[in-house]
Parts: C-alpha cells; structure tokens; sequence
C-alpha cells in the first residue's frame, strides 16, 4: 500500500489539536481582544439554552442571528455527545478535517492538499483557531471544498458543481454573516480563468457570460433562499445586530491608505508570518514569469486564479479599524492557498525542484510548529477552574447573566445569557431573565458598565462574591440574594 502523505498530515493535524481541547486559549494569538476567552462559550450558548429548556432566545445574544448556521449545527452535537468545550472544538477539527479529506480524495489534489496543510493550517494562529470554537475556520475550511467543485464543474461541463462550488460559499456566510463577501470568489475565479482560456482561443465570449450569469444565478438563488428563511422573518434584530457590529469598522476613505499601512506594519509584517510572505512573493514571482519564458509550466491555472482572487478580496480588511486577528485569518489561508497552488506545480518539474521544495515544505512546518509548541507550553486552565466550581451546584431552571457566563458554565444545565449595554434593557432585565448569578469583571468592563450606570450595585445586591483570575482579567461571580431578585423582578 502507498504511502499518502496528505492522509496521514490530517491524521497528525487532527491529533495535534487533541492536547488543547480544554485549555484556555493561547495568551498571545489575539492580545488586543477577549476573543475565544468570552466567544467559544458565546457562540455556543444558544444551542446550549435550546437543548436545555427548548428555546433559542433569539434575542439573548448577537451570535445565532449572525450565524444561524452553526448554532444550527450543534444543537445534535451536543444534544448526542453532551454541551461541552471540548465537544465544540472537536466539532470545530473534525469540520476541518473532512474539508481536507474531501479535498485530498481527488488524486490530483493530494499533493495540493499537503502543501495547503502546510503553508496554510500550520501557521501559529490558523492552527490554534482550528480547534477554537468558533464559525471562522469552518467557514474558511468550506472555501478549498467549493474549489473542489468549481474544479469538477470545468473538468465536466456539468452545471451541478458549479451549483455545489457556490453552495459551499453559502455554507461559510451562512456560519457567520461576516464572511457574506466570500459570494463574489466563485464569479471572480470563473471570470478570470475564462479571460485566460479566452485568450488561448479555447472559448469565446459568449461562453464567459453564460458561465458567469449561471453562477451569479446560484449565488443569488442562495441569497434569496436566506433573505426568506433568515432575513426578512428577523429583519429588525438583524438589522439592529448588523449596524452596532459594522458601524465605524472601516477609516473614512481620505485617512484608510494610513490604516492599510499600519495593519500591514502591525499585523502582517511579523515573524510569525515570514513562511506565507516568502511563499506569497516567490509564487507570485514564479507564476507571472510563466508568461513570459516556456521554461516555467503551469498546468492548473484554475487553482492560481481561485487563490489570487481569494488573496485579493482578502485585502479589504487592512482597512479596518478594529482588526482582531481572527478577521486576518482568510488573509493566512488565502495567501497560503495562493502560495500551495503555485508550488504543488512545480514539485515534480526535476529532482533540483523536488529537493528545493520538500526542504522548504519541511522548514515552514519546523518554523510554524515552533510557534505552537511555545502555545503549547503556555497552556492555562483558568477558564476550566471556574466551570469545575460552578459545575458543583443546581443550576436547572435557573439563569447566570454575563458576557464571561458561558465560557464558565459549560457541563452545567443553567440558561446563559449576555449582558452588553447596547442590547439589554434595564428596565426589564431582571423581570425577564431573573438571574441568580451574575459574572462579571469588577470595572464591568464586558458589558460596558450595564449595571452601575443603571444604578444596580453588584456588590450590594449579593450574598458573596467568588472571583477568578483569566488571563489579564479578574472576573466576579456574584451570587444575587433572594431579596433582590425578588424586588428587582417586580
């Protein structure tokens, strides 16, 4: 039997991630953010409070409305193998997995797969958001499986992959909203490889404009498919979600080129990234020179153009003016997909090239995992205390209130809900929800001072108070006595 390389790289990403399935996430992925500290226990909370007590609350939170697609996903994957943290990110792995077997189970993309596994998954902050349990990498994983299918729909002609490549883009944004400018790749990618074909006299134009209607149709088709289902049945709350989420992201255009040169400064131009810049700039280098000398050869000009495209769209988050690292990590992956699909070309152009680029696939995992084995040995088990304390009482039938509750409250049955000044009422709150425990940090910063600029004390209203150090936060856990919980619900 053959050795395969790709197989056996998933199988050995996939056990990679098995010693973080319950620590706390890395304290250096993201430093600017509360990021997965507060967003893994988020982002599965309603699926939580739906199995516990048959409701999603779709106004408790901000995440099932931005992301029904994989709040929808865990409800039977924690219904059948228990609402835990560990069960949510391996839910989060194994997504990710099946995209690189799929991907890897066409013969002419395994070598492909391995090299994307490479420059793409094992980048310090890729790979410790794979086992996050969060929409972003689930959704960036479906991408490579809409290749696949606009792949097959050139290789047959046949109309339902192109459907299938655009289904799969519909797959990501409908895991989180935010990833709606994806819908454009597949159109771009056809596009541009058809102007290459064009050009060759392999098609004429007439063929570039029925491909690119067909697959405007599906995109539109999905589109309009979630406008009914989703959109117009919560228009209000979606819409109320969706401006206190985007409002002020991007730099007004007259300072943005400033912006864009500090994230690229900040954020891109770091060690950390040197492996995907060196591959970017070599690959871009190697394929533009394909055009001009016949000694290079590319024989999929598909995968390049899917890749660049990718890359390119990618680009408008440096204009933004909140940038936490997950929003850069389309931009990883694109630029490793880019840098994979140039390269995996040339691995069987000699030996020299052989040699050259298995010795630079081998080096960028040296380097990457050296980053990961320093997260590796930075793990914390703060978040995991906490829920250990709170796991040792009655919690059916009864509320924790809090941005951190969630992620502290896992393997409990309590009704979990977040507290942000934007979006909780003060007048009602505590009629609706009747908390029993509040959590939350001593200046309250994670709900932008709810309580006290509304005249609730946390401290007055509590019989005691627990509190737990996270990282570079103090958390309180106030129990609320009877007393004011039954004035405050009246």
């Amino acid at each position: 039997m053959k050795f395969n390389q790709a197989y056996f790289l998933i199988f050995l990403f996939f056990i990679l991630h098995l010693p973080f399935l319950t620590a706390d996430p890395d304290t250096l992925v993201d430093v600017h953010t509360m990021g997965a500290w507060t967003d893994e226990g988020l982002y599965a909370a309603q699926a939580r409070n739906y199995i516990y007590y048959g409701d999603f609350g779709m106004e408790d939170n901000t995440t099932f409305i931005r992301g029904p697609l994989q709040t929808l996903i865990q409800v039977p994957v924690f219904y059948f193998f228990g609402a835990s943290l560990s069960i949510a990110r391996l839910l989060t792995i194994v997504w990710v997995c099946v995209a690189f077997f799929f991907v890897a189970s066409f013969r002419k993309w395994k070598l492909f797969t391995v090299f994307l596994l490479i420059f793409s998954f094992s980048q310090f902050r890729v790979f410790l958001f794979s086992h996050y349990a969060l929409a972003e990498m689930m959704a960036i994983s479906s991408l490579p499986v809409s290749f696949i299918f606009l792949s097959k729909y050139f290789d047959s002609g046949k109309l339902k992959f192109m459907f299938l490549s655009a289904l799969m883009v519909f797959v990501s944004w409908s895991l989180k909203i935010q990833f709606l400018y994806f819908i454009v790749l597949p159109p771009m990618a056809i596009f541009f490889y058809n102007i290459m074909r064009q050009a060759k006299g392999e098609i004429t134009m007439k063929h570039i404009i029925k491909d690119v209607i067909w697959v405007s149709a599906f995109s539109l088709l999905l589109v309009i498919i979630y406008l009914l289902i989703w959109y117009l049945p919560n228009k209000e709350f979606f819409d109320f979600i969706m401006f206190e989420q985007t409002e002020q992201r991007f730099d007004v255009w007259e300072r943005i080129h400033l912006t864009f040169d500090f994230n690229l400064h900040y954020f891109i131009l770091k060690p950390e990234n040197y492996p995907l810049i060196i591959g970017s700039v070599v690959s871009l280098f190697l394929w533009v020179s394909s055009f001009f000398t016949a000694r290079i050869k590319i024989k999929n000009q598909l995968v390049i153009i899917f890749g660049l495209a990718w890359l390119l769209i990618e680009f408008h988050k440096l204009g933004m003016t909140y940038l936490p690292q997950r929003y850069l990590l389309g931009l990883y992956v694109a630029s490793g997909f880019f840098t994979s699909a140039v390269l995996f070309q040339f691995i069987n152009l000699n030996k020299y090239s052989r040699v050259i680029l298995w010795a630079m696939l081998a080096a960028t995992l040296f380097y990457n995992g050296f980053y990961s084995y320093e997260s590796y040995q930075r793990r914390t088990y703060e978040l995991k205390a906490a829920n250990n304390y709170l796991r040792n009482f009655d919690w059916d039938e009864k509320t924790i209130a809090g941005v951190w509750a969630p992620s502290i409250t896992w393997k409990t049955k309590a009704r979990v809900i977040p507290v942000w000044s934007e979006y909780a009422d003060p007048e009602t709150f505590f009629k609706i929800y009747k908390p029993s425990l509040i959590v939350e940090e001593p200046n309250e910063g994670s709900s932008g001072e709810f309580f006290k600029s509304n005249g609730f004390n946390l401290d007055e209203m509590s019989d005691s108070v627990r509190y737990f150090d996270f990282w570079r936060y103090e958390l309180g856990i106030f129990w609320l006595n009877d007393s004011t919980r039954t004035a405050r619900e009246q």
